[in-house]
């Protein structure tokens, strides 16, 4: 639910795109199967992954015995809640990807991002805002996850995401 404005955050972490290689999924399911090994008051419940590719066979086999929902394809207002309801935005492009507007997106719900260091993700977030990791490599992205999520000021993160979002990428701010 809703309280002032602020959706309650549900113990998971969020991946929106294609289910393939370069879009670096099995380096986050390693990471998961990492992550899943250390204390559970650290960890979320769940990871969530919203879209479907060629790569789902593997990431289901990858998955196994992990807390991984496949959600398939989902209509863009029920991404965004998803997001306003996870704890991170996980992109762990390893391909160079010149914008991404799913990182804008979650920062727009409140949701601070977890970014490989390829093409234009870092540039788009502050560094207080999220974190980067080296893209392909499954321990820094276990890293980064902890990083952001045992974060004392979580709530203040998850606030100042939203307001940079606003200020840099809404509509006023583009045609500026």
């Amino acid at each position: 639910g809703r309280v002032g404005g602020r959706v309650d955050k549900k113990e998971q972490i969020l991946y929106v795109g294609r289910l393939s290689d370069e879009k670096g999924i099995g380096t986050l399911l390693r990471a998961w199967r990492m992550l899943a090994g250390q204390a559970r008051e650290t960890f979320p419940q769940k990871l969530v992954l919203v879209g479907d590719g060629e790569g789902r066979g593997e990431c289901e086999r990858l998955s196994e015995g992990l807390p991984v929902e496949f959600a398939g394809q989902k209509p863009h207002e029920e991404v965004v809640r998803l997001m306003a309801e996870s704890r991170a935005v996980v992109l762990p492009s390893e391909c160079w990807e010149t914008f991404g507007l799913t990182v804008v997106e979650g920062m727009r719900a409140g949701t601070p991002p977890v970014v490989s260091n390829l093409g234009a993700l870092p540039d788009i977030m502050s560094s207080d805002c999220g974190e980067v990791f080296e893209a392909g490599n499954a321990e820094s992205l276990a890293a980064a996850i902890i990083r952001i999520l045992s974060r004392p000021d979580y709530v203040e993160v998850c606030k100042t995401v939203r307001r940079e979002a606003e200020a840099k990428y809404s509509e006023e701010a583009n045609y500026g």
